[in-house]
């Protein structure tokens, strides 16, 4: 059952989704389930650090306003958001693939304080566009498919907004 317009209804079981809306309603206590899940999946670090280096599960869930970057709590009910951007705030996004390196997603986004201030300040703001951008970047090296997909699910919701 899920509720929409405050009525129960009946709905598909799909395994991937389901997993993914469980995992999304232990972050924060459920506080971003109203943005809607999109895609969910693992990787294999961010930035130079891999996964072997970092010792921790990694995984991200993308909803269709944010992507999220979290961390395994110490119990199976707990999610640790560790990094996090709206989609809105992504500036570019790219991919790019080797042998040796495999799928790195790369993205420039706008930090939060100047998001924020694009929202809530009418003055002329003297930040240059290049200070306002930090970049970031996902390791695919064991989940390649997820990683293109990912890439793809992003740049599908950038269209539609």
């Amino acid at each position: 059952f899920a509720n929409q317009d405050r009525n129960d209804i009946l709905v598909e079981y799909v395994e991937g989704e389901n997993a993914g809306k469980a995992l999304l309603s232990r972050v924060r206590m459920g506080y971003h389930l109203l943005e809607g899940y999109m895609y969910h999946g693992d990787f294999d670090g961010i930035g130079e650090r891999s996964l072997s280096m970092q010792q921790t599960h990694l995984f991200f869930i993308l909803t269709f306003d944010r992507l999220l970057i979290l961390t395994s709590g110490r119990n199976v009910n707990e999610s640790i958001v560790i990094w996090e951007v709206c989609i809105d705030d992504i500036s570019t996004i790219g991919m790019t693939e080797s042998s040796d390196d495999g799928c790195l997603i790369e993205l420039l986004y706008m930090t939060k304080l100047i998001s924020r201030k694009r929202v809530q300040s009418t003055q002329k703001d003297t930040t240059s566009g290049l200070d306002a951008l930090a970049p970031k970047v996902l390791l695919f090296q064991e989940q390649r498919d997820v990683g293109r997909h990912l890439l793809r699910k992003i740049l599908d919701i950038r269209k539609g907004s």
